[in-house]
Protein backbone atom coordinates (compact mmCIF):
# COMPACT_ATOMS: atom_id res chain seq x y z
CA UNK A 1 0.00 0.00 0.00
CA UNK A 2 1.05 3.41 -0.69
CA UNK A 3 1.63 5.78 2.07
CA UNK A 4 1.37 9.37 2.01
CA UNK A 5 4.49 10.92 4.04
CA UNK A 6 3.91 13.61 6.75
CA UNK A 7 5.39 16.26 4.57
CA UNK A 8 2.74 15.42 1.89
CA UNK A 9 -0.22 16.31 4.53
CA UNK A 10 1.61 19.05 5.20
CA UNK A 11 1.45 20.82 1.76
CA UNK A 12 -1.59 20.02 0.38
CA UNK A 13 -2.84 21.65 4.04
CA UNK A 14 -0.95 24.77 2.87
CA UNK A 15 -2.44 25.09 -0.27
CA UNK A 16 -5.57 24.39 0.83
CA UNK A 17 -5.83 27.36 3.53
CA UNK A 18 -3.84 29.64 0.89
CA UNK A 19 -6.72 28.90 -1.74
CA UNK A 20 -9.20 29.31 0.97
CA UNK A 21 -7.65 32.91 1.61
CA UNK A 22 -7.79 33.80 -1.93
CA UNK A 23 -11.49 32.68 -2.55
CA UNK A 24 -12.10 34.63 0.11
CA UNK A 25 -10.02 37.91 -0.38
CA UNK A 26 -11.85 38.23 -4.32
CA UNK A 27 -15.46 37.38 -2.54
CA UNK A 28 -14.96 40.00 -0.08
CA UNK A 29 -13.65 42.49 -2.84
CA UNK A 30 -16.34 42.18 -5.16
CA UNK A 31 -18.75 42.45 -2.61
CA UNK A 32 -17.27 46.18 -1.86
CA UNK A 33 -16.97 46.80 -5.35
CA UNK A 34 -20.86 46.29 -6.17
CA UNK A 35 -21.71 47.94 -2.50
CA UNK A 36 -19.38 51.28 -4.15
CA UNK A 37 -21.09 50.80 -7.35
CA UNK A 38 -24.48 51.45 -5.77
CA UNK A 39 -23.21 54.12 -3.81
CA UNK A 40 -22.18 55.70 -6.75
CA UNK A 41 -25.42 55.38 -8.47
CA UNK A 42 -27.50 56.64 -5.28
CA UNK A 43 -25.82 59.80 -5.56
CA UNK A 44 -25.40 60.23 -8.84
CA UNK A 45 -29.57 59.91 -9.06
CA UNK A 46 -29.26 62.57 -5.36
CA UNK A 47 -27.20 64.79 -7.61
CA UNK A 48 -29.20 64.85 -10.72
CA UNK A 49 -32.60 65.74 -8.38
CA UNK A 50 -30.81 68.67 -6.84
CA UNK A 51 -29.42 69.74 -10.25
CA UNK A 52 -33.01 68.96 -11.36
CA UNK A 53 -34.99 71.42 -8.58
CA UNK A 54 -32.12 74.30 -8.90
CA UNK A 55 -32.68 74.44 -12.45
CA UNK A 56 -36.51 74.77 -11.47
CA UNK A 57 -35.72 77.46 -8.88
CA UNK A 58 -34.03 79.13 -11.52
CA UNK A 59 -36.73 79.16 -14.47
CA UNK A 60 -39.41 80.25 -11.33
CA UNK A 61 -36.96 82.95 -10.66
CA UNK A 62 -36.79 84.09 -14.10
CA UNK A 63 -40.47 83.93 -14.75
CA UNK A 64 -41.09 86.29 -11.44
CA UNK A 65 -38.83 88.48 -13.04
CA UNK A 66 -40.77 88.72 -16.13
CA UNK A 67 -44.36 89.08 -14.44
CA UNK A 68 -44.29 90.07 -10.68
CA UNK A 69 -47.87 88.34 -10.31
CA UNK A 70 -46.11 84.68 -11.06
CA UNK A 71 -47.99 82.28 -9.26
CA UNK A 72 -45.96 79.17 -9.51
CA UNK A 73 -47.72 76.38 -8.92
CA UNK A 74 -46.24 74.31 -11.98
CA UNK A 75 -44.60 71.33 -13.14
CA UNK A 76 -41.57 72.52 -15.48
CA UNK A 77 -39.84 70.18 -18.08
CA UNK A 78 -36.42 70.26 -18.38
CA UNK A 79 -34.36 67.66 -20.60
CA UNK A 80 -36.52 64.93 -19.97
CA UNK A 81 -37.31 65.20 -16.61
CA UNK A 82 -39.50 67.30 -14.70
CA UNK A 83 -39.77 69.52 -11.67
CA UNK A 84 -41.97 71.27 -9.47
CA UNK A 85 -43.02 74.60 -8.71
CA UNK A 86 -45.40 74.98 -5.93
CA UNK A 87 -47.73 78.52 -5.53
CA UNK A 88 -45.45 80.85 -4.41
CA UNK A 89 -45.97 82.26 -1.28
CA UNK A 90 -46.57 85.96 -0.90
CA UNK A 91 -46.48 88.51 2.07
CA UNK A 92 -43.69 90.35 3.43
CA UNK A 93 -41.66 88.08 2.08
CA UNK A 94 -42.13 86.34 -0.74
CA UNK A 95 -41.47 82.75 -1.30
CA UNK A 96 -40.59 79.96 -3.52
CA UNK A 97 -40.31 76.07 -3.17
CA UNK A 98 -39.35 73.93 -5.90
CA UNK A 99 -38.67 70.15 -6.01
CA UNK A 100 -37.66 67.11 -7.87
CA UNK A 101 -37.44 63.65 -7.29
CA UNK A 102 -34.54 61.26 -9.70
CA UNK A 103 -35.35 57.97 -8.64
CA UNK A 104 -37.21 58.30 -6.00
CA UNK A 105 -34.23 60.77 -4.71
CA UNK A 106 -36.40 64.04 -3.76
CA UNK A 107 -34.72 67.53 -3.21
CA UNK A 108 -36.17 70.63 -2.07
CA UNK A 109 -35.15 74.17 -2.50
CA UNK A 110 -36.94 77.35 -0.28
CA UNK A 111 -35.98 80.45 -2.12
CA UNK A 112 -36.80 83.66 -0.04
CA UNK A 113 -37.05 87.19 -1.74
CA UNK A 114 -37.57 90.59 0.20
CA UNK A 115 -37.72 92.87 -3.09
CA UNK A 116 -39.91 91.79 -6.29
CA UNK A 117 -38.86 94.38 -8.30
CA UNK A 118 -34.96 93.44 -8.29
CA UNK A 119 -36.02 89.81 -7.43
CA UNK A 120 -33.49 90.00 -4.38
CA UNK A 121 -32.89 86.25 -2.85
CA UNK A 122 -32.06 86.64 1.11
CA UNK A 123 -32.19 82.89 1.32
CA UNK A 124 -31.65 79.91 -0.58
CA UNK A 125 -31.37 76.64 0.97
CA UNK A 126 -32.06 72.73 0.40
CA UNK A 127 -34.99 71.42 3.05
CA UNK A 128 -36.53 67.93 4.21
CA UNK A 129 -40.06 69.23 3.85
CA UNK A 130 -42.30 72.15 3.13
Amino acid sequence: MNKIPPRGFAIVGTVLVFCVVIILTAAATSLRLANQLGQGTEARQREDAQRLAEGCAETALQSLREDPAYAGNESIAIGTETCAVRPVLSGAVTTIQTEATVDGHPYRIKIELDDLETVHVTSWSHVVDF
